[in-house]
């Protein structure tokens, strides 16, 4: 494990390789542009937090990882505060939300 990685890997382990980068990377990334261009600051930033919540499901689903009540509890505030902040600017008058800045000294 010292040195530089090896590089003399299959072909196919290359092409997983390429191919994370293009959908992890590439993809989402301009998925996450696409989004964010079309709804509020506000809707777009709420999806940050839900990363976990999915890194957490696919632990659940695909690799065994045990559903605890703590994991359950976050995964359900997530949700909520989501909810919360995507329903009240949706519901906020135009104009209503306005973001304040302190005075500096």
């Amino acid at each position: 494990m010292h040195g530089a990685p090896r590089v003399d890997l299959s072909p196919p382990v290359w092409a997983a390789v390429v191919a994370q980068g293009v959908l992890a990377t590439l993809l989402a990334t301009a998925a996450w542009q696409f989004g964010a261009a079309r709804v509020g600051a506000a809707s777009a930033g709420v999806f940050i937090n839900i990363e976990p919540l999915i890194g957490a499901g696919c632990g659940v689903l695909l690799f065994g990882d045990h559903l605890t009540l703590p994991l359950l509890a976050g995964g359900l505030m997530i949700i909520g505060g989501s909810f919360a902040v995507v329903l009240g600017e949706r519901d906020a008058a135009r104009g209503e939300l306005r973001a304040t800045v302190a005075p500096t000294p």
